[in-house]
């Protein structure tokens, strides 16, 4: 195979059409948006909806909402002493978000005085 350096691409040759090669164009149009935020009434309410249907079937789960960071929390929890088992995400990464998100506040509250 050669391949050469044409100046102009009106020199280059052009690929034959056939009938069978010519496929319909398919144009589509999509209007992409922004996903929302949840308020926290509505994450509250989702948050009862997934303890009420899980509560039948398993009974060490607990879904709940960090008031500081408005994340949610799952917790497994032993259900003869109530002791929290395991916690996702965990009190140190929630701890950590908030540190970081006041930081960010006070970052931006300095820059703008």
């Amino acid at each position: 195979m050669i391949i050469q350096n044409t100046p102009h691409l009106s020199q280059a040759a052009q690929p034959e059409l056939r009938v069978g090669d010519a496929a319909p164009k398919l144009v589509v149009q999509t209007s992409v948006q922004a996903p929302q935020e949840p308020s926290p009434q509505q994450l509250k309410q989702a948050v009862d909806n997934i303890n009420r249907a899980v509560q039948p079937s398993n009974n060490n789960l607990e879904f709940s909402i960090d008031p500081d960071t408005q994340k949610v929390v799952v917790k497994m929890v032993d259900t003869e002493t109530g002791d929290v088992i395991r916690q996702f995400p965990s009190e140190e990464t929630l701890a950590i978000a908030e540190s970081i998100d006041q930081y960010q506040k006070g970052l931006l509250l300095s820059q703008k005085a």
